[in-house]
């Protein structure tokens, strides 16, 4: 992760990712020839996923 994602931890919105943390994860699931479900399962398990969640603007 240090090499990949400078050693911070990847964003998921409710199991979505942007659009550069999703890079990061297709790129290192390629080069470990995993499924990039496989992946993040093992990163969340890690403790390099952090769950966010998106604010709702008030009207």
């Amino acid at each position: 992760m240090q090499k990949y994602a400078g050693g911070r931890k990847l964003v998921s919105y409710d199991g979505w990712f942007g659009i550069g943390d999703y890079k990061i994860i297709c790129k290192l699931a390629e080069n470990l020839g995993v499924s990039k479900k496989a992946l993040i399962i093992r990163l969340n398990n890690l403790g390099y996923v952090r769950d966010d969640y998106i604010k709702e603007a008030a009207a």
